[in-house]
């Protein structure tokens, strides 16, 4: 007989945000849940009508698709507890929501993962834009419910748990960190044969996360302006902060399976310049494919990376310069962090990043 699952899990999961152009909360719902039940945990999804579909990596797994649309699940359950999905959730330990989202139900306890912070933040750039005082009420709501319901909640951060908790009236022993997890192919892409249309590239220094404000993007190029004759290749589709500089190469959107593991393994190192991270996986991405890692002091940024990364002072590009030139002047420091990085990064493995989701669902 099949040993007895570690517990019965029902994930209510927004499909269609792990398929396209997938951002890093997308990866966690489409790999979490899959990671979950190689566990030895039984999962079983819920999905609103409108955000299913077949080509989600979790279709593989037990799915029930429901009769209402997200926005009258979610808005409906976090006002007014209604509709309730009870019927679906029969037999459950938990019903989890591996992103922001919360749905009402009655009998089964409820665990969300939190992913998102900025909206608790006043003092940052963007801060006192009209669309952040939408997002405050947005968000305000959410944990409205969340508290009335005494959800689990499982951040994605230290930092993000201690801002939670110091800006929410939540319960401490309610508020758990699990991480993210990285994906395989950027744990191997180190061994793996660079592609030709990469390798004619380098040595270059990789922007990870775009060049947007938010993700840093003016500094990255301020650096990049620093160094002439270096070249740096930019990912990300949003629109930059700043001029582009002729040493600096935009590729848009690369997805994992379009060599985005590759581009990491093949730079001379990495900039994470954010102005604000909640956990930061592109930082967490370069350590698993051995690239050296400069990361920005914001949020979680520093303890994602511990001793395997740089940090620095995003708005000093002259310490950045000074970093980057230390690299490549002196290979023996470069191969010590990159070793530094690798074992740092185990800690993010999908395995790990399941064991730390199954220690907080236990009890």
């Amino acid at each position: 007989m099949p040993p007895e699952p570690r517990g019965r899990l029902i994930a209510y999961v927004q499909m269609k945000r792990t398929v396209g152009r997938v951002t890093g909360v997308g990866r966690f719902v489409g790999s979490a849940p899959v990671e979950m039940a190689r566990a030895g945990w039984d999962v079983r999804l819920i999905c609103a009508r409108d955000q299913w579909t077949a080509d989600s990596p979790l279709s593989a797994l037990n799915q029930t698709i429901l009769p209402w649309n997200a926005r009258t699940l979610e808005w409906g359950g976090a006002l007014l507890g209604r509709p309730c999905v009870d019927e679906h959730a029969a037999g459950a330990d938990w019903l989890w929501n591996p992103a922001d989202s919360f749905v009402a139900v009655k009998n089964v306890r409820v665990a969300v993962t939190a992913h998102t912070g900025d909206w608790l933040e006043d003092d940052l750039p963007w801060s006192h834009e009209p669309r952040y005082a939408r997002l405050r009420c947005r968000w305000n709501l959410y944990y409205r419910a969340v508290r009335r319901r005494r959800a689990r909640i499982l951040a994605v951060s230290e930092f993000l748990r201690g801002r939670l908790l110091e800006r929410l009236n939540l319960p401490a022993e309610e508020v758990r960190v699990v991480g993210h997890g990285v994906e395989s192919a950027f744990f191997s892409a180190p061994e793996c044969p660079t592609p030709e249309h990469i390798q004619r590239h380098v040595p270059y220094v990789l922007i990870a996360g775009g060049l947007s404000s938010y993700k840093g993007g003016d500094r990255a190029l301020a650096v990049a302006t620093k160094m002439p004759d270096r070249t740096f290749v930019a990912l990300g589709d949003e629109p930059p902060a700043g001029p582009i500089p002729p040493n600096v190469i935009c590729l848009g959107y690369v997805s994992v399976h379009e060599h985005l593991p590759a581009w990491y393994a093949g730079a001379l190192a990495v900039l994470v310049l954010s102005r604000y991270e909640t956990f930061g996986l592109s930082a967490a991405e370069a350590m698993a494919a051995g690239v050296p890692v400069l990361v920005s002091s914001a949020g979680a940024l520093p303890e994602v990376v511990a001793d395997g990364g740089i940090v620095v002072q995003g708005d000093q590009p002259d310490e950045i310069v000074a970093e980057l030139d230390n690299l490549t002047r002196h290979p023996e420091q470069r191969a010590a962090l990159i070793a530094r990085a690798r074992t740092r990064a185990h800690e993010f493995r999908w395995s790990s990043t399941a064991y730390k989701i199954g220690s907080a669902l236990g009890n």
